[in-house]
């Protein structure tokens, strides 16, 4: 069975564009109760994961709130103000930058990119990449619970995009 129409962007009664997916809801004991599209092709969620993961890892003790929790929660383009809310991260949990282990990147941000590069800097592995907030906020949210804490992170996450 092929996606259907999930959703439809309308502007002053016409219809700009339509987003295709697919939609299953489980009931209670955990059987499926309704499906619109491929319930059962296989998907790559990136991205949308991130708030579900972040409400497991809150509940779990992650000490985030407000413009961090949010950053935690998304990709970000490596911004002044991205930047500084991934390194508040890092430092509320204790962690330097290279905790990170992230791979060697630039920003994505135009500006922020120019302006480095100018500098005679080249990529580098640091909280500005879109991966940063990822490994951080499971290493935040594995601190109160007293677990232990992953020691390496693989260069490229299969949950990190």
């Amino acid at each position: 069975m092929p996606h259907a129409v999930v959703a439809e962007v309308v502007r002053s009664g016409f219809v700009e564009g339509r987003h295709h997916g697919s939609v299953v809801r489980i009931d209670r004991s955990g059987r499926v109760a309704w499906v619109v599209g491929d319930a059962d092709g296989a998907i790559f969620p990136r991205s949308c994961n991130k708030p579900i993961q972040a409400v497991a890892m809150v509940r779990a003790g992650l000490p985030l709130r407000g413009r961090l929790l949010a950053l935690a929660t998304a990709s970000h383009s490596g911004e002044t103000v991205h930047l500084e809310g991934v390194r508040e991260m890092l430092a509320g949990a204790g962690l330097p930058e290279a905790a990170l282990q992230t791979p060697e990147s630039w920003p994505m941000d135009e500006e922020v990119r120019l302006a480095y590069a100018a500098g005679g800097a080249g990529p580098l592995r640091s909280a500005w990449t879109a991966q940063a907030s990822t490994p951080l906020r499971w290493r935040r949210a594995s601190r109160p619970t007293g677990r232990r804490r992953a020691t390496s992170i693989p260069p490229t996450p299969p949950a990190c995009d």
